[in-house]
């Protein structure tokens, strides 16, 4: 907790002091207004804000954002994965396509959307950074050896997620390896089987090209419990593929409307 706390703190304080930035701060004309707040002309200001920034901060977006933002607009307005409103599409990552869906579904304002997503990363990034606490907090490591990387994770995240997919994997993983470590444990419950499947499923789902990597860390866990008895490997298997069950589905559903089991960016 004495970790946790600052890290939580230091973060927030990042994501407003940032967001405030790249919402507001762009140039002069932006921070003139703001001014107005500080100087008796509260009024004025309580204009400014309500008109909201100018879309000068769209260039905190990546560029792909905005395919995502297209494929939602669509969705939202008929119901139909597609970008440009004739042809169907599956080239995305799933599980962050859903995310932008339902944020674009909620927030009709468009500075709103924008925020919306931006805090969405951040927080995620946040979550991530708490579970790589709780991570190295349990190799009973020094409160100094915890806070250096952890803080670091964040930022990483922070500043490479731009609306991006990566703030949903930097979220995921440090659980995912959590869990990971608990299962070379030859007393891992049934329960924990099963929840490192649905969180190795929903890693994949948040970025399908990761799907590699999990395959591995499943093969090494695989092996290992091999050697205390072929009932734990297949009672491995078992379990985690009853919780990888979302990412069966999802290929499901690729093979049924597309023909294919990837989506068609992963197979050109």
């Amino acid at each position: 907790m004495r970790t946790l706390a600052p890290i939580t703190v230091i973060a927030l304080l990042y994501i407003l002091a940032d967001g405030f930035r790249i919402f507001f701060y762009w140039d002069l004309d932006q921070v003139r207004p703001v001014l107005l707040l500080f100087s008796g002309h509260g009024p004025a200001f309580i204009d400014y804000a309500w008109a909201g920034p100018s879309p000068a901060f769209l260039a905190y977006f990546h560029d792909d954002f905005f395919y995502y933002l297209g494929i939602a607009e669509q969705f939202v307005a008929n119901g139909r994965f597609t970008f440009d409103g004739i042809n169907l599409t599956n080239g995305f990552h799933p599980l962050w396509m859903f995310l932008i869906i339902a944020l674009k579904a909620i927030f009709s304002s468009e500075t709103q959307f924008f925020l919306a997503v931006y805090l969405l990363s951040q927080i995620l990034c946040l979550a991530g950074a708490v579970g790589l606490v709780r991570i190295l907090q349990s190799q009973n490591l020094a409160p100094s050896r915890v806070f250096a990387p952890a803080l670091l994770y964040f930022f990483l995240g922070s500043l490479i997620s731009q609306g991006m997919e990566t703030a949903l994997v930097f979220a995921l993983f440090p659980f995912f390896l959590g869990f990971s470590l608990e299962l070379l444990n030859r007393d891992a419950r049934p329960a924990q089987v099963f929840l490192w499947g649905l969180l190795a499923s929903t890693l994949v789902l948040s970025r399908l090209d990761i799907v590699i990597f999990v395959g591995l860390i499943g093969l090494l866990i695989s092996l290992l419990r091999l050697r205390i008895g072929m009932r734990q490997m297949t009672a491995f298997l078992v379990l985690a593929g009853i919780g990888s069950l979302p990412l069966g589905l999802y290929l499901g559903w690729n093979l049924y409307a597309f023909g294919e089991l990837m989506p068609y960016s992963g197979a050109a």
